[in-house]
């Protein structure tokens, strides 16, 4: 019975110690997850911050000048305007101009635009192509984008140009579709895709103003 009762005695202290050391080991544990967590969600709300912060915003242009570089090619169209008596054999000279536009960037990273293509369409028809020339648009700040622009009418396309700009008082409207390539800081290089609606006040073309020539647009951007 004494040896019993001194393995009893001997063993409490280790059960009670045991118990004690329990709640502490568990509280230790809990405290690891909850700051894996912490960390977790930080990284999560980093992350997500950083996106959105730097997720591609859309530029804004506004053309600044339109310069012919032929005006005899010009002047060939204006005297030729609303006669239906060309012929479909007729080769009609190419219109070359000159662009330049202001581009806006909204983004918190700037970059430079490379050399880009773009292609002017009527009613799915192409009218003119071009490239425009690699230009520097800071964060946050506007560029000068400048480009060259070659217009290729035919006898029949000519024609349907001139009866609807002639319905819609001097108006037409045209798509630019193009794409350049941006590279940013730390090597990141985005391919950007334009399309825009352009509507176009034909009688700005023959005038002193022809950057006016864009009246209204309507783009969008897509990013890869």
């Amino acid at each position: 019975m004494s040896v019993e009762a001194d393995v009893e005695k001997q063993g409490s202290p280790v059960k009670a110690g045991t118990e004690a050391d329990a709640p502490r080991r568990c509280g230790s544990c809990c405290s690891r997850r909850c700051f894996l967590l912490f960390l977790l969600l930080s990284f999560g709300v980093l992350v997500g911050a950083a996106t959105a912060a730097l997720w591609p915003r859309d530029p804004t242009w506004k053309l600044t000048n339109l310069d012919v570089l032929d005006e005899s090619a010009l002047m060939f169209f204006v005297m030729a305007f609303g006669n239906n008596n060309i012929k479909n054999d007729t080769k009609l000279p190419d219109i070359l101009f000159h662009a330049g536009a202001s581009v806006e960037n909204p983004n918190l990273l700037g970059g430079t635009v490379r050399s880009g293509a773009f292609q002017v369409l009527y009613q799915n028809q192409l009218l003119g192509s071009g490239h425009s020339e690699p230009a520097a648009v800071p964060a946050l700040g506007s560029g000068d984008v400048q480009a060259d622009v070659q217009l290729k009418l035919n006898p029949t396309l000519f024609k349907q140009l001139s009866e609807d700009v002639l319905q819609h008082e001097l108006h037409a409207t045209v798509k630019v579709k193009g794409t350049a390539a941006v590279k940013s800081i730390f090597g990141l290089q985005l391919e950007c895709r334009m399309d825009c609606d352009i509507q176009a006040r034909v009688t700005e073309i023959f005038g002193e103003s022809k950057h006016a020539v864009v009246e209204n647009k309507n783009c969008t951007y897509k990013y890869f």
